[in-house]
């Protein structure tokens, strides 16, 4: 995971001390065998609703906990899974405050008490210790389920499951006490205007349909499994576009290279909280409609992908090429 910043979190009043106050976090789900080696064999649910581990890591560690000071305490956070989406809280109930999206900050920090991340997407939220009470970042089941019911192959059991605790250091120097009231960030604010309209859909087969096809060929988008030699879209270098992304068999987290876009509405209604500042990669549920700025050009030799980001998926054919000149 790399970091790109402008040198300025410490003047917007950021936890910006690494590995003390300011902590990365990827989470992934895996499956191990008895000699303690990962496990990939696929079963058809995992090819079909892409693979799910049963055992929860963060930053490739089983069974840790973070330690960090009686203060403000900002966690990146990154969904590193094939497949699950974790529906994040705190088992006290204590407010997290999202401060930034995949492609930047917000204008100011947003209280939430929840927040669901899917395969791909990067979130900032600060979180409060300045009361010393130690605290435990929690996972409701993975929500993602096909019509008729069909849940992904392994999974963690029942309900919620523990994906991080946090004790709490006196010893540790506390910075920042207090969450800062601007960030500094721009929102994007852009109406829906007369711009070109794509529609997106990402398609998958059920039972014999997909069990009949080749691996790399179970998934499209628009009706088309990926083609190396094959750009699906040709695209001008400053166009706008509203793209209309759509799924109805299941939830996808859908990404766009070389972009950043902004949520214009999720099933015809205003977009959450936590999809309201500048995207890459948003969770599809039914309908999202999207506004897309091409800014950095590619060319046949090197073009741009979109695609849903459950792996298995991806690597299944749900997956398009698209050049900017």
């Amino acid at each position: 995971m790399i970091h790109v910043d402008d040198g300025r979190d410490d003047a917007r009043g950021l936890p910006i001390s690494y590995g003390v106050d300011d902590l990365t976090l990827v989470l992934q789900d895996r499956r191990f065998d008895r000699q303690g080696r990962i496990d990939y064999g696929l079963s058809m649910p995992d090819q079909m609703m892409g693979f799910m581990g049963n055992v929860i890591l963060v930053n490739g560690q089983l069974g840790t906990q973070a330690v960090v000071p009686r203060g403000i305490v900002r966690l990146r956070l990154l969904n590193g899974s094939n497949a699950r989406i974790y529906p994040l809280s705190f088992s006290d109930r204590r407010e997290m405050h999202l401060i930034a999206t995949d492609s930047g900050y917000l204008n100011q920090p947003v209280a939430i008490e929840s927040l669901v991340i899917a395969p791909g997407e990067r979130y900032e939220v600060l979180v409060d210790f300045s009361g010393g009470e130690a605290g435990t970042l929690v996972s409701s089941a993975n929500p993602n389920q096909m019509m008729g019911g069909m849940m992904g192959g392994a999974s963690t059991a029942g309900g919620s499951f523990v994906v991080l605790p946090f004790g709490v250091d006196v010893r540790l120097p506390a910075r920042i006490l207090e969450i800062p009231a601007d960030l500094g960030g721009v929102l994007p604010d852009s109406e829906a205007r007369s711009v070109n309209t794509r529609q997106i859909t990402l398609d998958m087969p059920m039972g014999m349909g997909m069990m009949m096809r080749r691996s790399n060929d179970r998934f499209a988008i628009n009706g088309q499994s990926f083609d190396m030699g094959r750009i699906d879209l040709s695209l001008s270098k400053g166009a706008t576009e509203i793209w209309q992304v759509s799924s109805n068999m299941m939830m996808h987290p859908f990404h766009v290279h070389g972009v950043r876009f902004q949520v214009l509405a999720e099933n015809g209604k205003k977009p959450s909280i936590q999809n309201s500042g500048w995207k890459d990669t948003v969770l599809v549920n039914g309908r999202v409609d999207i506004l897309v700025s091409f800014e950095q050009t590619a060319d046949r030799a090197n073009p741009f992908m979109y695609h849903c980001h459950i792996l298995e998926h991806e690597d299944g054919g749900m997956m398009a090429q698209f050049t900017v000149t």
